[in-house]
C-alpha cells in the first residue's frame, strides 16, 4: 500500500481517537486491482438525473496530443490504468452519488491535468456522455492536450459574457465534450468562487454521466477549494516519487468540507514494466526532469 496513503491514515485515526475531525474520505483508491472494493460509508445514492436537456454545443476542431493521451489509444499500459481506475468509479457509485467528480492536487507538476483528461476520455469510451471542464483558470492546459480552441470558455460563462451553449464543444473524441479555460483574467478566485459555477454543474447534471473538473493546485492558490463545492467528490493526485507528506496532509486538509474519494498515484514506476516516455510538463514552477515513467499512472497500487 502507498507510503504517502499508509501515512494520512495513520495521522486521521489519530485524529479520530483524540476526538478531533478530519476530512470525510472514502478509501476507494488505494487498493491494487486484485483485491476486493474498499468498504464505503453507505449513503443514499444520488437521484436520477434530470432528464436529458439536449444542450446545443459548439463543433470544434481538435487535434490531440497523442503523446499525453494514452487513453485514446486504448492500447497503451497507460490506458489500462485508467481503465482501472474507471472500474473504481463506478465501484463507489453503487453507495455514493458521484457525477461530478473534481482532479486536484497539493503542488504543481503532480499530473492532475493529465490525469482528468485521460479519466475523462476512458469514461468517454464506456459509450456514455462525459464533460471535461478546465478548472484551472489561471493557468489552464487541457485546450492544448486536445489541440483544441482556448475560448470562450469556463472564465467567459462565469464572468457573464458567454452561454453555457457557447462554451461547450465538441470535437472528434466520441461521446467527450469540453469547455475550455477560457479568456485570460486577472480574477480567477473570484470567478471561481461565485454561484455560476454551482449552476453550470446542476444545469449540465442532464445532460452528461460524468463531469471532471480539472483544477489549479490547492496549495498554490485557493481556486479548487471554490470548485469543489460545486461537485459530488474530490480525487487527489499525488506523485509517488516527489510529493511530501506534509504536502499531501495540508492537501487533505483544504478538502475538509468536501467528499475526498481517494488519492491517485501519479509517476509510480514498476521493475516489471517497460519505462514509458510521454514528456507532460505541467507549467506552474520550474520545469521538472521529464523521467521516462512521468506519466505512468497506477491506481495507488501496492508498492
Amino acid at each position: 500500500m502507498s507510503r504517502i496513503y499508509d501515512a494520512l491514515r495513520k495521522a486521521e485515526e489519530e485524529k479520530q481517537s483524540q476526538g478531533v475531525a478530519v476530512p470525510e474520505t472514502t478509501n476507494g483508491f488505494h487498493h491494487s486491482a486484485a483485491e476486493p472494493a474498499a468498504e464505503v460509508e453507505t449513503r443514499a445514492v444520488a437521484p436520477a438525473a434530470p432528464s436529458r436537456s439536449h444542450l446545443a454545443t459548439r463543433m470544434a476542431k481538435w487535434s490531440p496530443e497523442m503523446n499525453k493521451l494514452p487513453s485514446l489509444s486504448r492500447v497503451e499500459a497507460g490506458a489500462d490504468e485508467f481503465r482501472r481506475v474507471r472500474s473504481r468509479l463506478y465501484q463507489l457509485r453503487d453507495t455514493l452519488p458521484l457525477r461530478s467528480l473534481l482532479i486536484a492536487s497539493g503542488l504543481p507538476g503532480e499530473g492532475k491535468s493529465f490525469v482528468a483528461a485521460n479519466l475523462a476520455i476512458c469514461l468517454a469510451q464506456q459509450e456514455c456522455p462525459v464533460l471535461l471542464i478546465d478548472g484551472d483558470l489561471r493557468k489552464p492546459s487541457l485546450h492544448s492536450m486536445l489541440g483544441s480552441p482556448s475560448a470562450p470558455g469556463l472564465t467567459d460563462y462565469l464572468a457573464g459574457n458567454a452561454t453555457i451553449s457557447q462554451v461547450i464543444q465538441v470535437g472528434n473524441v466520441p461521446n467527450l465534450s469540453f469547455i475550455s479555460g477560457g479568456s485570460s483574467t486577472a480574477n480567477a478566485a473570484e470567478l471561481a468562487g461565485n454561484r455560476y459555477m454551482e449552476q453550470l454543474i446542476a444545469q449540465v447534471s442532464g445532460d452528461y454521466e460524468w463531469i471532471i473538473v480539472d483544477s489549479a493546485p490547492v496549495v498554490a492558490v485557493p481556486d479548487a477549494v471554490a470548485l469543489a463545492r460545486a461537485c459530488d467528490g474530490v480525487l487527489i493526485v499525488a506523485c509517488s516519487a516527489n510529493t511530501p507528506f506534509d504536502i499531501a496532509q495540508r492537501t487533505v486538509k483544504e478538502f475538509s468540507g468536501s467528499r475526498v474519494i481517494g488519492f491517485l498515484l501519479n509517476a509510480v514506476s514498476s521493475s516489471k514494466e517497460p519505462k514509458r516516455y510521454a514528456g507532460y510538463y505541467y507549467g506552474y514552477g520550474p520545469k521538472p526532469v521529464e523521467d521516462a515513467a512521468a506519466n505512468k499512472v497506477k491506481a495507488a497500487s501496492a508498492e
